[in-house]
């Protein structure tokens, strides 16, 4: 399939994807399945690949960063594997984050972190990352409690904690981690003064 990209960018800025429906239908199960045989990949894993590799398709032609597609298949097999391995990168970090995280606090049976998992050289880092958690509201310090020491996803939380979404959950916290961290650096000034 070849794609004259004037004219696929101008469909979708007048609203027509018909294009994507069928680069979807001719390239879909083959993205698919590469991802699922040559990765450790899960087929629902694979089509929200594919379906990201769709929409940055569209979204690379509407903004004419490329000048020509030539092989169309190749083009959104390699988006698809970027996106997966940004994918797993991310996630890792977060994996990395939380750990983290959890090795610096300690749980106790009131569900507040107040005892510090103690190595000679962090000592005082993590008398500040507790002191600071102690300043945080009580909603901060509950959900990032379930996130980072319970380790609950944020569905779960969600629902735990009677929020309206997912979304909400996570954006209540990005708050709550952003301001813990501002409180942390806040406490690195004062002990730098």
């Amino acid at each position: 399939m070849k794609i004259n990209l004037e004219e696929a960018r101008d469909q979708f800025l007048s609203g027509d994807h018909q294009l994507l429906a069928l680069i979807s239908e001719e390239y879909g199960l083959y993205c698919v399945r590469y991802l699922t045989s040559k990765h450790i990949c899960s087929q629902d894993e694979a089509r929200d690949c594919f379906g990201d590799a769709i929409i940055v398709v569209r979204d690379v032609i509407v903004s004419q960063k490329v000048k020509e597609i030539s092989n169309v298949r190749s083009y959104l097999l390699g988006i698809c594997l970027n996106l997966y391995r940004k994918g797993i990168e991310k996630e890792q970090r977060k994996a990395d984050k939380v750990d983290e995280i959890r090795s610096m606090l300690y749980e106790d049976n009131s569900n507040y972190l107040d005892e510090v998992i103690a190595r000679e050289n962090d000592v005082e880092s993590n008398r500040m990352v507790i002191e600071s958690f102690r300043e945080l509201s009580e909603g901060c310090r509950s959900i990032l409690h379930l996130y980072y020491v319970d380790g609950l996803k944020m569905i779960e939380i969600a629902k735990q904690l009677n929020m309206a979404s997912v979304n909400v959950a996570k954006t209540t916290k990005s708050r709550c981690y952003k301001k813990w961290m501002e409180i942390v650096d806040k406490f690195k000034n004062k002990e730098n003064v």
